[in-house]
């Protein structure tokens, strides 16, 4: 699917349901740096935060998830708030 509104609904409908399927978690964790719009990354990241991240957070997430997003246009969004929730290197 490419990267739509379309896309982002299918992300946050997934998210409503706390996601805690692990291949489902990294299917959108490969998802993130692939994509080039902000709003599917946003989408993701609100998913994640709503997903049992326990079974997905470590160090390394968190380092590839700075290293690899796109830059908001204006202040803190969903993805800072996924990187601040998960543990720092």
């Amino acid at each position: 699917m490419n990267a739509s509104p379309a896309q982002i609904r299918a992300i946050d409908t997934l998210a409503r349901h706390n996601l805690s399927d692990r291949d489902a978690i990294a299917e959108l964790i490969r998802l993130f740096p692939r994509t080039t719009s902000l709003g599917v990354q946003t989408a993701i990241a609100g998913a994640l935060i709503r997903a049992d991240y326990r079974a997905f957070a470590t160090p390394e997430l968190a380092q590839a998830l700075r290293q690899q997003r796109l830059k908001a246009p204006q202040g803190d969004g969903l993805i800072d708030a996924l990187i601040r929730r998960l543990p720092a290197s």
